[in-house]
């Protein structure tokens, strides 16, 4: 048996900085508690102790004493936590945590999930400190066209599934978030005229009109092009540059110690081909084309 929480950043005010960590850390395990019916509440009032190490004391006399399962904690949204100035302290909590295995191995029984858009070196980013080098990385790759898409497909469209999810992947090359939009589009037609067969033409009108229209407001590329705009760990112009040279069909080998490069490949905009960078599908390419990044270089 497996207790499982969720909680997304977002949801306590990552984004406001002027948060304090009290209320932060209050909010946060509050989730925790609704979540998993545990009977005491945080208290953050011992001035002797950091908010942290109250976090820790937290998990080891209440989480661990009162469940007795397996224990999963998934934050989401990550990524909304870079704006706060104790999070440094927050994540070294949670290494603090896992590395308590060795000595107390009821610790074994609490997992942390971590997702959202960040590397390792962006959850402690102070030199002075260990870094979060702890876990492993769960990445996700793209999906390839098989059965049960083209399946679902048929049930519309007989006999056209294979054809119309080989042109939806000419679009998306598989990237999970936008064919599963565009096959569920296309059966339920609410952005396009339900017809009674597709060709090619008609997944391309039904392409242009989730993400490449003008009034288009598809949140994953909003988030994307929010990413290298208001990118705060390499300058966007920069990041716009380096793009281009990408966009271009320059051949730009691997460097995992770019920083450019990391955030590019967080953002999902590129991805590695062979030991070089290339933009990661025709809707990301058309999208942000070189149009949108001569015009936003120059604001």
């Amino acid at each position: 048996m497996r207790d499982t929480t969720k909680i997304s950043l977002e949801e306590i005010g990552a984004n406001a900085k002027s948060i304090s960590e009290r209320i932060w850390y209050a909010s946060f395990l509050e989730i925790v508690k609704r979540a998993l019916n545990l009977s005491v509440a945080f208290h953050g009032d011992n001035e002797n102790l950091s908010f942290s190490m109250l976090f820790i004391d937290y998990f080891r006399n209440v989480v661990l004493k009162e469940i007795s399962q397996q224990i999963v904690i998934i934050i989401d949204e990550i990524d909304s936590l870079l704006n706060l100035d104790f999070r440094g302290d927050f994540f070294a909590a949670i290494r603090f945590l896992y590395n308590l295995r060795t000595q107390e191995p009821e610790f074994s029984r609490l997992t942390f999930v971590l997702v959202g858009v960040a590397s390792p070196t962006d959850l402690i980013d102070d030199k002075a400190r260990t870094p979060f080098n702890i876990g492993r990385a769960i990445l996700l790759d793209e999906i390839h066209p098989d059965k049960a898409l083209i399946s679902g497909l048929n049930l519309v469209y007989p006999a056209q599934g294979e054809q119309i999810l080989n042109r939806v992947f000419y679009w998306t090359s598989g990237h999970p978030y936008l064919t599963q939009a565009t096959c569920k589009e296309i059966v339920s037609g609410q952005v396009s005229d339900k017809k009674a067969s597709l060709n090619d033409q008609d997944v391309d009108e039904i392409v242009r009109k989730m993400f490449l229209s003008e009034n288009n407001r598809d949140q994953n590329l909003s988030f994307l092009k929010r990413f290298i705009l208001q990118n705060d760990r390499v300058k966007p112009e920069i990041l716009l540059d380096y793009y281009l040279k990408v966009s271009d069909g320059e051949k730009v080998k691997v460097d995992e110690q770019s920083d450019i490069q990391k955030q590019l490949l967080l953002s999902g905009l590129i991805k590695v081909s062979n030991g070089y960078l290339t933009v990661r599908n025709r809707i990301y390419e058309t999208a942000l084309n070189k149009q949108w990044v001569r015009e936003n270089l120059s604001l």
